[in-house]
């Protein structure tokens, strides 16, 4: 019990030196205890004929309004934007708040569930924090100094060749007018010998890829602010990321290529071929 207060402690200490990732982390682990307990309640659902779903809605809720109060009687005057919203803030400070990742993955009680704010200035990400609430995982974001956990730097796989190596591809089901898209993407990647992976969760791969578990992250039809906390925890961990046209990342963009410069380079001359 004493080691795993230790341990909090330190990971807790890892970040205490930038205002706004105190915050982040102050609510991330404030709602961490009723997550767990919802999420208990969810997997007790799953065998039922109805499923889960009316409850993980409620909690996506209720998690949307404990946010939405701490960080307007933090910061008054910011804007806040939810994982949902497609209009992002160009101007002033902002909050982006994704409360579980993936919606999917938190009715069926699938263990890839975070809650990620990234902090805003004039539309440019300043830092950023992913949190884990089973499993007390934590990763910090800050532009000009990296990504890291309390383990240590985080940096991309640096496996420059497209054959063999290993990269999630995901598309929402929900979103069919990109079918062919999305399948001309594994039919490439089959037809290079690249193996494929995807938890359906963008920003838990992204951070698989951050820690060279993934060695790029190719998604389309994503939820803006996703993508774009995606690809700042990309370029601070040491990546590229681009849509897969290769034009910039911006607000509002909806899909993104993510991996290291070699290997990126590859990808795009690949879907520039299809």
């Amino acid at each position: 019990m004493k080691q795993n207060m230790k341990q909090s402690r330190e990971r807790t200490m890892a970040f205490s030196d930038n205002a706004q990732l105190n915050i982040m982390e102050r609510m991330a682990r404030r709602s961490a205890k009723p997550f767990k307990l919802a999420f208990g309640d969810i997997e007790r659902k799953l065998v039922t004929k109805e499923g889960a779903g009316t409850l993980a809605r409620d909690i996506e809720a209720k998690m949307q309004r404990f946010y939405s109060q701490d960080i307007t009687e933090k910061a008054p005057g910011d804007a806040l934007c939810f994982s949902t919203s497609d209009n992002l803030p160009t101007q002033g400070n902002a909050w982006l708040v994704s409360t579980c990742g993936s919606f999917v993955n938190l009715c069926h009680g699938a263990s890839e569930v975070n809650v990620t704010f990234t902090y805003m200035v004039d539309g440019e990400a300043q830092c950023a924090l992913v949190y884990y609430p089973l499993t007390d995982e934590i990763f910090a974001v800050e532009k000009g100094k990296g990504a890291y956990s309390h383990e240590g730097r985080l940096r991309v796989s640096g496996r420059d060749m497209v054959e063999d190596s290993l990269v999630s591809i995901f598309s929402p089901v929900s979103k069919t007018e990109d079918e062919d898209a999305y399948f001309n993407l594994l039919k490439t990647a089959r037809s290079k010998n690249c193996h494929t992976r995807t938890s359906g969760n963008l920003i838990h791969d992204v951070i698989n890829h951050s820690k060279g578990k993934l060695d790029a992250v190719i998604a389309i039809n994503q939820n803006p602010v996703d993508v774009f906390i995606s690809q700042f925890i990309v370029r601070e961990a040491g990546g590229s990321a681009c849509e897969l046209n290769s034009k910039a990342i911006e607000l509002g963009s909806n899909q993104i290529l993510a991996a290291n410069s070699k290997l990126q380079g590859k990808w795009l001359k690949l879907l520039a071929n299809k």
